[in-house]
């Protein structure tokens, strides 16, 4: 299973390492510098519970965004103080990019039992969406080349943070269902820790995570 898990952690780096280099994207569109313009001010000052004036003429700091994404950048920013805030946010979102093939490998090898075929599912989650085929409005948003769908967010419209939330999801599905299948409090506690982690970086999905969850229920109804 690691073994599987650290092949699938290679091939996306190796196929999505222009996603970690540094300087300004060509789409207009893309809300990114945004992002790290958040980060680095929570860099600069992480008290959740201060004040943040430069935007909405100021509004309090808790309120400015979830705080899984910035936290994380600004801890890039904090291990190397002399690297740019965009940088810094390109490698976290890349990262977790990376590695959402990786944890939904995971859930799925835990939940099915067969690692052949969560393998076949997380390859499929690298290699292509099938979002273009399902969604008209989607398949117009389409480049030259087909790339994942939730690789071509976060390139041109700059949403880093919904990689973040999908690739933690996976996780805390399995946290859930181990706790399901567990009378211990320990299990129960990392399962809650999991959708309080999932919900503090990306209400969407948050959102998709509570549809799954109540899935999980269906499919082990009785």
């Amino acid at each position: 299973t690691a073994a599987l898990a650290l092949t699938l952690l290679a091939l996306n780096l190796w196929l999505n390492a222009p996603l970690f280099q540094n300087g300004e994207q060509p789409y207009r569109g893309s809300i990114e510098s945004g992002y790290a313009g958040i980060a680095r001010f929570f860099a600069a000052h992480p008290n959740p519970y201060g004040w943040n004036p430069f935007i909405y003429c100021g509004i309090a700091t808790q309120h400015t965004y979830l705080p899984g994404m910035p936290y994380a950048t600004a801890l890039v920013l904090w291990l190397n103080p002399g690297m740019e805030a965009l940088q810094a946010y390109r490698i976290v979102t890349a990262l977790f990019a990376c590695l959402g093939p990786v944890t939904l490998f995971l859930f799925a090898a835990y939940a099915a039992g067969s690692r052949g075929w969560a393998f076949a599912a997380a390859l499929g989650y690298t290699l292509c969406s099938p979002a273009y085929d399902l969604f008209q409005t989607i398949d117009n948003d389409r480049g030259l080349l087909p790339v994942p769908w939730h690789l071509h967010v976060m390139v041109k419209y700059g949403e880093g943070p919904h990689n973040m939330g999908l690739t933690l999801l996976p996780l805390a599905l399995l946290a859930v269902w181990a706790a399901a299948k567990s009378t211990g409090f320990r299990k129960l506690f990392l399962a809650a820790v999991a959708l309080a982690v999932v919900a503090l970086t990306h209400w969407i999905a948050a959102l998709a995570l509570a549809f799954c969850c109540l899935l999980l229920f269906v499919a082990q109804w009785g």
